[in-house]
């Protein structure tokens, strides 16, 4: 497994804001997509043992590259069904480094992994009360978006590309943008 790094940029201040951690399998092979990874996680039964892994890969690599901002990696459902445990492995990898947790965000996909919101503001409470940001990705490619967002209030938003590609060119997507 490999992390790759994609910068973050803040539009206002034109600088990188952080970098997004991603993992990828072998290039070679058909578990390079990290969505045929995690199905074949899931069907082994070692969604927990992937989840450690990928984090510790991007959270080492990221603080091998000495990279100056903040991480945001993708947390997968097992991160939100034991919060305390992901947590805690998380802590145990920034432990001796200069990265602490407030320079991590865990990024919570859309459709969200959780059966009711009470576990999921559970697992974001747990989170931030130890430092942690939370960020929604890819918000608005479900009809649950606008509720979740309100009921949860993540730390960080990112629009699902179909919003962004051609706002330039489309009065529409900006007003729904300008108006979240």
């Amino acid at each position: 497994l490999t992390a790759l790094y994609q910068p973050i940029i803040d539009f206002r201040s034109q600088a990188i804001f952080g970098y997004e951690g991603f993992i990828r399998g072998p290039s070679d092979s058909p578990l390079h997509s990290p969505h045929s990874l995690l199905e074949a996680a899931e069907l082994e039964g070692k969604n927990s043992e992937l989840e450690n892994i990928c984090r510790e890969i991007v959270i080492s690599q990221f603080i091998a590259l000495n990279l100056p901002s903040r991480l945001f990696f993708n947390a997968i459902p097992i991160t939100i069904e034991n919060p305390k445990k992901g947590a805690e492995k998380t802590l145990a990898l920034l432990e001796n480094s200069d990265l602490l947790p407030e320079d991590i965000t865990l990024e919570f996909n859309e459709p969200f992994p959780f059966s009711d919101i009470s576990t999921m503001r559970r697992a974001i409470n747990h989170y931030r009360n130890i430092g942690f940001s939370v960020a929604f990705d890819n918000l608005g490619c479900s009809q649950s978006s606008l509720r979740n967002l309100e009921k949860l209030s993540p730390d960080f938003i990112k629009i699902d590309r179909y919003y962004i590609q051609g706002i330039d060119q489309d009065p529409q997507k900006q007003n729904y943008l300008l108006n979240l």
